[in-house]
């Protein structure tokens, strides 16, 4: 069963993870336009970074979020909606690039959210999604934080070209993250992410996330993946 604080309290923890946030925007930076639509923005802690690009509109159906983003977030490039990409798609206004980070996999209908985020990007727009990758990792993390399930790279590929989209990139990352997950999640069963592991990775994930920079590894905790809307 979903806890409903420990998304709030695994955000506030996550956020510190500086060096991860940053190394996936380095992915990231070179398929960014500057009319950016952010899904699942969270308490904005990727929303800061992607305004470095431009004009960003920060989604999310929770409202105590939205309101936490616009407390903290101040800028004329940021704009903040309220809704659901399962049930709500753009059509007065399309996006140069779509990025949607930890959000397919809280989404019952993950097929319908594709459909709807194929529709609201221009055509030649770009899709960059994350999500939790490997099956085997679930477990009461998982559970906890409402997650319908993980995915492998033939699934995640599948759903993207059924909805559309052109595949420009996709591949695990984060292996020493997916160990982390595996002890924590499985072994240990617990419920919510420490604030000192996330502590404790930042300080020795720099020469892994080095490595994986230029090595594409076999596993991971997650999926990354790049998608072009066809022209």
């Amino acid at each position: 069963m979903q806890d409903q604080d420990a998304g709030y309290t695994t955000l506030q923890i996550t956020s510190k993870a500086s060096h991860y946030n940053h190394w996936l925007y380095s992915f990231m930076r070179p398929y960014l336009g500057k009319n950016i639509l952010e899904i699942g923005c969270g308490i904005g802690t990727f929303t800061k970074i992607l305004l470095k690009n431009g004009f960003v509109t920060a989604l999310d159906k929770n409202k105590r979020y939205l309101t936490i983003v616009k407390r903290t977030i101040i800028s004329e490039k940021l704009n903040i909606a309220f809704g659901n990409i399962e049930k709500v798609k753009f059509s007065s206004m399309k996006f140069d690039s779509i990025v949607c980070l930890n959000v397919l996999e809280h989404i019952e209908n993950d097929r319908k959210a594709l459909s709807n985020i194929f529709y609201s990007l221009k055509d030649g727009g770009i899709l960059i999604v994350l999500v939790p990758a490997n099956k085997i990792l679930f477990g009461t993390l998982d559970e906890n934080l409402g997650h319908y399930r993980r995915y492998d790279k033939r699934t995640l590929s599948k759903f993207l070209t059924e909805a559309g989209f052109e595949i420009i990139k996709i591949r695990y990352v984060n292996l020493l993250g997916s160990i982390g997950w595996f002890v924590n999640s499985r072994l240990l069963r617990r419920k919510i992410l420490s604030s000192n592991q996330i502590g404790i990775f930042e300080a020795i994930s720099v020469p892994f996330l080095s490595l994986e920079k230029i090595l594409e590894l076999p596993v991971g905790l997650s999926l990354f993946a790049i998608a072009r809307k066809p022209k």
